[in-house]
C-alpha cells in the first residue's frame, strides 16, 4: 500500500523532531510512554526507546563539504555586487563633477 503525501510528510516530521525512537515499530505509529521507573518505552511493543543523535558524523562532513563548495560562489557574488556598486558610485560622482564644471 503506497504512502500518501500526508503520511510521508508526517513521517519526515517525526524523523526530524523525534529524539527517541523504537527500532522495531513503524515511525508513524510510535507512542511514547514512561514505565514506573521513569524510562521511556514504546507504547506498542513495550521495548525501551533509543535516543537518536541529532547529527551523525557523515551528515556533519556533508554539511562542511557543501559549505566549502558553496562559499566561493557566495564570495564571488558579494564581491561582484560590491564592485558594481562602487563603479556606479564613481560614475555618478564624475557626472556630478562634469555638471558642476559646465555650470561655472
Amino acid at each position: 500500500m503506497p504512502l500518501s503525501i500526508i503520511n510521508l510528510l508526517l513521517l519526515i516530521l517525526l524523523y526530524i523532531l523525534a529524539r527517541y525512537y523504537c527500532p522495531y515499530c513503524s515511525p508513524l505509529y510510535q507512542i511514547q510512554k514512561r514505565d514506573p521507573e521513569g524510562n521511556l518505552i514504546c507504547g506498542n511493543c513495550g521495548d525501551p526507546l533509543i535516543k537518536e543523535q541529532r547529527m551523525r558524523l557523515n551528515q556533519a562532513v556533508a554539511l562542511l563539504l557543501s559549505f566549502v563548495f558553496i562559499s566561493p560562489l557566495l564570495i564571488w557574488t558579494i564581491s561582484f555586487l560590491r564592485n558594481s556598486f562602487d563603479r556606479n558610485l564613481k560614475e555618478q560622482t564624475t557626472s556630478l563633477s562634469i555638471v558642476s564644471l559646465i555650470k561655472m
